[in-house]
């Protein structure tokens, strides 16, 4: 059998887990005990997820209930895969990436974290927590902060109610 590798990691542990037809995770201990099979493929659930339009919530979702029942991920794992997430997606900080992925997995963490609902930290201010994602975004809010086209817009608007009302009317 050929395999194409690619990547930085060169293991051949992980090209035969790569190359096996298991479905489910296989727990295997490399350095310092994390489980590199298990990174990656909640990392390759979370990427496909959000490949598919999924959120960033709902992809994480996603991969914990492809999880099997009796899988667990340390905390170890979880700063592993969201290190993963922020390279691929950087957009989205290591810090935003861990805290996602421990409210997501917070049933089947080997050290048990926060079960049930979440309350996730406040935002700084000038921030609020979008809704869709759970991720602090930047309030961009007063006239100053319009975009461009926006000025545009008011700009023509303006013109046209002025011409419109006579206040451009040349006077006699």
């Amino acid at each position: 059998m050929l395999l194409e590798r690619s990547g930085y990691n060169d293991s051949s542990v992980l090209m035969s887990v790569l190359a096996s037809k298991e479905q489910q995770p296989v727990q295997i201990s490399g350095d310092f005990g994390i489980a590199w099979a298990l990174v990656f493929q909640i990392a390759g659930w979370v990427i496909q997820g959000i490949g598919l339009g999924l959120s960033i919530k709902d992809a994480v979702s996603q991969a914990n209930q492809k999880l099997p029942a009796g899988q667990t991920v340390a905390t170890e794992d979880i700063d592993l895969i969201a290190d993963q997430l922020a390279k691929q997606f950087p957009t989205t900080s290591k810090a935003q990436w861990t805290q996602l992925l421990t409210e997501g997995f917070a049933t089947k963490m080997a050290i048990p974290g926060p079960v049930g609902p979440v309350t996730p930290a406040p935002c700084p201010e000038g921030y609020y927590r979008d809704p869709a994602t759970g991720i602090c975004v930047e309030a961009k809010t007063g006239l100053g902060k319009l975009p461009t086209w926006a000025w545009i817009v008011i700009g023509v608007l303006g013109f046209l109610w002025a011409q419109r009302s006579g206040l451009l009317a040349p006077r006699a």
